[in-house]
């Protein structure tokens, strides 16, 4: 999805996805150098959703791998199996470069759940929680 400074997030059509399902997630940027596709895809059905979004001028710098909540009333709300691993990450520069090592850097705004975020040394990006924890109020988690 594409947050712009105003806070709002867009993106592509809902994939209904079930807990343990492999899926496949691509931000490409077109030859014109402004205009970024964001795509997920489903690997059991290749249901696939997905946005496109001129940035007019501004320059993306950044890239997130993120498991966001909204509004956690329970810890439970998290999925089941305790963690979340994104494998085969890849990030290039503008000419194609490939970036080595991922220079990804751990931010936990809430732990309310136990979670937490660990990088392998070859890029994955396992993030964790404990759906036994209890959170102490509504939070809003990015």
């Amino acid at each position: 999805f594409h947050v712009p400074n105003a806070g709002r997030a867009y993106c592509g059509a809902r994939l209904a996805v079930k807990e343990g399902e492999r899926l496949r997630g691509l931000m490409q940027l077109s030859e014109d150098g402004q205009t970024w596709k964001v795509e997920s895809t489903r690997l059991v059905n290749n249901a696939t959703s997905a946005y496109t979004v001129n940035l007019k001028g501004r320059r993306a710098d950044t890239a997130y791998i993120t498991l966001e909540t909204m509004i956690t009333y329970s810890c439970q709300a998290f999925p089941s199996g305790g963690s979340l691993t994104f494998t085969q990450n890849t990030l290039a520069d503008r000419s194609g470069k490939k970036v080595n090592p991922l220079p990804w850097i751990k931010k936990l705004d809430h732990t309310e759940c136990q979670q937490e975020v660990s990088v392998a040394q070859d890029g994955a990006v396992t993030i964790s929680w404990n759906t036994a924890g209890h959170a102490a109020r509504a939070t809003y988690m990015v």
